[in-house]
C-alpha cells in the first residue's frame, strides 16, 4: 500500500508566496488601467476647464477697445462718467488681485471694455456737427431691451454704442431715445459726452455696435476656487468655471497680444498631495504657494494668446 504524505510547512510557505505574487500581479494588471483612466480623466477635466475660461475671454479680448480711445485719460473724458466701467484705466487693464480668500496675486485681475455686434445698421449717411444726433436704422439693438430703468442712464453700459466705420473713430455715443416716422422707419437718438471740433461722419449701412464690459478674477468657492466675472450689467460677481486654481494675464502692447495662463484641476481628489510638473513650473513662474486643498488634485497649466485687433 502507498504511504500518504502531507505538504510540508516549507512547501506551504512557498505555495503561498507564489500565489501572493500571482494575485499581486493580477491586481496590478487590473489597477493599472484604472489609474491610467483616472489620469486621463484628470487631464481631460483640467483641459476642459481651461478651454471654458478661454472661450469666455475670447470675444471680449478680440473686440476689446473697438471704437474706443486706448489712452486712459481720453477713455475717461469721452465717457465723462465717474462710475465703472467708464472710469477704468482704458478699455483693457490688468492689475493685482489682493483678496483675503486668495491672497495677493500679481496680474490676476483683468478689466475689459469691448464691442458686441447688434445686426443693426444705419439707413443713410449722417454728418454730425453737434453733440446730439439721430440716425435711421434697420432693426433695434437687442441690448436696448435689456437696459434697466435708472435715474442716471449714462451709467448703464447697455446705453452706450460705437459705430463701425465712423470717422473720426473712437467716439462712444450714449443712447437717448427711439422714434419712428410716418412710414414706420426707426430712428435712434444719441449724445456725445465729448466731441472734438471736427464733424463726425457716419456712413450709410454702418453697423451699430453695443458696448459691454467685464472684469474677472479667481475667488474662493466653498473648498474650491473658481473663475468669477462681473459683466457690469448689475448682476454682480458670478461664478463661471469651478476648479480654476489661478489665472494670470500679460499684455504686450507693442505686439498687441494678451497672454492668459491658467492653472486648473482634474476631476479626482486624492487622499495625499499630488505632485506634478505643472505645479513646479507655476511656482517657479509666479512664486506662489499652491493652496493645500488644491494639491490633492492633479493640476494642469495651459496658455492661450489673444490678438488685440483694435489696439
Amino acid at each position: 500500500m502507498k504511504k500518504s504524505r502531507a505538504f510540508s510547512l516549507v512547501e506551504l510557505l512557498v505555495s503561498s508566496m507564489i500565489a501572493s505574487m500571482l494575485l499581486f500581479g493580477l491586481a496590478g494588471m487590473v489597477y493599472l488601467p484604472i489609474r491610467l483612466m483616472q489620469h486621463n480623466d484628470d487631464i481631460d477635466a483640467a483641459l476642459s476647464r481651461a478651454e471654458t475660461v478661454f472661450s469666455i475671454l475670447r470675444n471680449p479680448l478680440e473686440y476689446c477697445g473697438y471704437g474706443l480711445p486706448k489712452d486712459e485719460t481720453a477713455y475717461r473724458e469721452y465717457f465723462g462718467v465717474s462710475a465703472s466701467p467708464f472710469n477704468w484705466p482704458g478699455p483693457l487693464s490688468i492689475s493685482l488681485s489682493d483678496r483675503k480668500d486668495t491672497g495677493r496675486r500679481d496680474n490676476a485681475s483683468c478689466k475689459i471694455t469691448y464691442a458686441t455686434e447688434t445686426k443693426c445698421r444705419t439707413l443713410s449717411q449722417e454728418i454730425v456737427s453737434g453733440d446730439r444726433f439721430k440716425v435711421g436704422v434697420s432693426g433695434t439693438p437687442s441690448q436696448l431691451l435689456m437696459g434697466a430703468k435708472d435715474a442716471a442712464p449714462e451709467t448703464i453700459i447697455q446705453n452706450w454704442f460705437v459705430f463701425g466705420a465712423m470717422m473720426p473713430r473712437c467716439v462712444p455715443a450714449m443712447y437717448t431715445g427711439k422714434s419712428a416716422d410716418a412710414e414706420g422707419n426707426t430712428y435712434l437718438s444719441f449724445k456725445f459726452k465729448k466731441l472734438d471740433s471736427e464733424p463726425v461722419s457716419i456712413p450709410e449701412n454702418d453697423e451699430v455696435f453695443g458696448l459691454r464690459a467685464i472684469e474677472c478674477e479667481i475667488r474662493k468657492r466653498n473648498d474650491d476656487f473658481a473663475l468669477f466675472t462681473n459683466d457690469q450689467t448689475g448682476s454682480g460677481w458670478q461664478p463661471r468655471v469651478d476648479g480654476v486654481i489661478d489665472i494670470r494675464f500679460a499684455l504686450d502692447r507693442e505686439k498687441r497680444l494678451v497672454t492668459v495662463d491658467t492653472l486648473t484641476r482634474g476631476a479626482h481628489r486624492y487622499k495625499t498631495a499630488v505632485t506634478s510638473g505643472a505645479q513646479e513650473e507655476w511656482r517657479k513662474k509666479y512664486g506662489e504657494v499652491i493652496p493645500e486643498e488644491s494639491r490633492h488634485y492633479r493640476l494642469a497649466a495651459n496658455t492661450a494668446v489673444f490678438e488685440l485687433k483694435n489696439f
